[in-house]
């Protein structure tokens, strides 16, 4: 049982690294666009992600990665319950 969840949650990481790689990517061009910096400081960062999340067009995206986050905290939880309760 414990393989079929490791398993299950490294999948789980692929699909939520994937969408978090996106979702730096997509928060850098929009700070680095609004300083014209290729390096935008914490600030303009931080602006850029509420933009990101705000944005209607990114918004699917952004509720993908807010559950997707959260699926991954479940599964390490329940990892860690398994792991408990095989001991």
């Amino acid at each position: 049982m414990s393989w079929a969840v490791n398993i299950a949650m490294g999948a789980l990481f692929v699909v939520w690294a994937a969408f978090m790689f996106y979702a730096l990517f997509a928060v850098r061009r929009i700070a680095a666009g609004k300083t014209g910096s290729l390096n935008p400081g914490v600030g303009a960062t931080l602006k850029a992600w509420r933009v990101w999340f705000t944005d209607p067009a990114s918004r699917p995206r952004a509720l993908t990665l807010v559950w997707l986050t959260g699926a991954v905290l479940l599964m390490t939880g329940v990892n860690a319950w398994l792991m408990e309760a095989a001991q």
